[in-house]
């Protein structure tokens, strides 16, 4: 898959890229966004100095929860939306919301909902 720019337009892009993705490939995909979200991210997307520091800066629990929900989206077809807002900077503040919901019964597994991520600077 190419890379893309991580912006709002970007992220699309490369949401139709795993979402036109066989199941077994697509699995594949949130597997590594899960287990290696920062390696993930920074083969799929163009990411300048800043936005790799910021990467690889990120705090431990974040990381956790965002790989999470991230990959569990991916991997069930669930949009992700990125909002950014501002002027790159050294104040980032990223703000991850899990809006996911998943039910099971006889007829299995399902999963609605979606994923918000905003990123302001200050």
């Amino acid at each position: 898959m190419a890379q893309q720019p991580f912006t709002t337009d970007g992220v699309t892009a490369k949401q139709a890229e795993l979402n036109a993705l066989s199941d077994s490939d697509l699995a594949v995909q949130a597997d590594q966004i899960r287990n290696n979200f920062q390696g993930w991210m920074q083969s799929n997307f163009t990411l300048d100095a800043a936005q790799t520091a910021s990467l690889n800066g990120l705090d431990p629990d974040f990381l956790n929860y965002t790989s999470f929900v991230v990959s569990y989206a991916v991997n069930h077809r669930l949009p992700i939306n990125v909002d950014k807002q501002g002027q790159e900077s050294s104040g980032k503040l990223i703000h991850t919301t899990g809006g996911v919901s998943v039910f099971t019964g006889p007829d299995g597994t399902t999963a609605s909902g979606s994923v918000q991520i905003d990123i302001s600077y200050s």
